[in-house]
């Protein structure tokens, strides 16, 4: 979908409102439309389509993806639904480390659909996990700036949103900050631990603070100059009215 839905609508989009073109996304962009075309052997679930949870598309013309149903219709526009899109929450077992947003796209469109794909350096990967269990999530609070979520897990696993990593996202775990990782090309992850805890994602850019705080001085700076004029004039006032009287 192009960013303007976005505005009128308040329709999600992969671009969001005037968004920045940025690497990942101009990665994505020339995976996307070969992949509608039918064009490449990745599997339903692969996809980029898929893992992004692009859930309606709009392309003209008929898609050779598989799994897209034609969802409305008008002349010139057709929008299609994505029958394999995930959800945009998602909570992984495994995770494997990459070294940057090509190969990580790379391994989710050939690799393991359930493993979780970061961008790392390098990972400390904990013991595989055999119990089984599926982890249940219970969402706090949901925005675009703010996630807080109870997870409940017999397992370390990790929590994986389908939102766009900038700098200046932080996690925490029950209060500990922890490291938060772009991961699936375009979203962030956090690790949690085994038993119940409180995950939170939030964005805490250290650049809007600072420019808060500079703000702040520089309207200090202002007001105080403007008293200081404003005193100045008053004064010259009084004086040319106490020489008038006096002459």
């Amino acid at each position: 979908l192009s960013p303007f839905p976005g505005v009128v609508d308040g329709v999600a989009s992969i671009d969001g409102v005037l968004a920045l073109a940025l690497e990942r996304r101009t990665l994505l962009e020339k995976r996307i439309e070969p992949e509608l075309r039918g064009g490449l052997k990745a599997q339903p679930g692969q996809r980029v389509i898929d893992q992004l949870g692009l859930r309606y598309v709009s392309f003209p013309g008929q898609p050779a993806a598989t799994g897209l149903q034609l969802f409305y219709e008008a002349p010139g526009s057709q929008v299609y639904r994505n029958e394999f899109a995930l959800p945009k929450y998602r909570v992984y077992q495994h995770a494997e480390a990459r070294k940057d947003a090509r190969q990580v796209l790379s391994a989710m469109t050939e690799g393991d659909p359930q493993v979780l794909y970061l961008e790392a350096a390098a990972l400390e990967l904990a013991e595989t996990c055999t119990q089984g269990a599926a982890a249940r999530v219970q969402w706090r609070e949901q925005s675009d700036s703010r996630y807080v979520a109870e997870v409940n897990s017999v397992c370390p696993g990790w929590l994986y949103i389908a939102d766009a990593y900038y700098p200046g996202w932080q996690a925490r775990v029950d209060g500990q900050k922890v490291d938060l990782y772009p991961a699936q090309v375009l979203g962030k992850a956090v690790r949690f631990p085994e038993g119940n805890s409180v995950v939170e994602i939030a964005y805490r850019p250290l650049s809007f603070y600072i420019s808060a705080v500079l703000s702040g001085f520089a309207w200090l700076a202002v007001l105080a100059w403007l008293g200081f004029a404003a005193v100045t004039v008053r004064r010259r006032k009084i004086g040319n009215e106490g020489e008038s009287c006096a002459a």
